[in-house]
């Protein structure tokens, strides 16, 4: 499979179905015939190092995560083929290049998370809570008021006059309960 696959790709370059089914069938043919020494040990770290890196950004760990898992991927890429019965073997810089590459994008990850954790809530109940508005209506119903440019119906236990500044403490349903801001 892995001789046609190569062969039907050079002879028309582009299909890139045959090529890539004929590439992966002779790694496998070369590994099952021992021919790539091959260390798991390398092995399991590098997916150690890739479990750790896609755990770092999906759970902020605070970059330990991402760290580590640079380390073991590197360390296994070092530890995966035995340089002796190859005559060479991973290349040194590449592992270099790919580790430095990485750390860089992890420190720009956590950085982003780490300032966006300290982002304060834009929508939902908890925006409000500490909102000032500005009266715009008093009736025997109670008060409308002006918050984040949208109108509310509020309530409040003192009097409030037309054009006052209150604080919203609560939010219940569709209403604001406030309290005037001392000047």
């Amino acid at each position: 499979i892995a001789i046609y696959g190569i062969f039907f790709e050079l002879i028309n370059p582009g299909a890139i179905f045959p090529g890539v089914i004929g590439i992966i069938s002779g790694v496998i043919a070369l590994y099952a015939l021992n021919m790539i020494p091959f260390n798991y040990a390398g092995l399991l770290l590098m997916i150690l190092g890739i479990a750790f890196m896609i755990a770092e950004v999906i759970i902020t760990g605070f970059g330990i995560l991402g760290i580590g898992g640079v380390a073991a991927f590197a360390f296994g890429s070092v530890l995966l083929f035995d340089a002796d019965t190859l005559g060479s073997g991973v290349s040194i810089p590449l592992i270099i290049a790919f580790s430095l590459v990485s750390l860089v994008f992890f420190i720009f990850v956590i950085r982003f998370l780490v300032k966006s954790r300290s982002v304060k809530i834009v929508t939902g109940v908890d925006e409000m809570i500490g909102a000032i508005a500005e009266v715009l209506e008093v009736s025997e119903r109670g008060y409308r008021v002006r918050c984040h440019g949208e109108i509310w119906y509020a309530e409040s236990n003192t009097v409030l006059k037309v054009g006052q500044k209150v604080r919203v403490d609560s939010l219940s349903g569709l209403m604001l309960h406030v309290n005037p801001i001392k000047e």
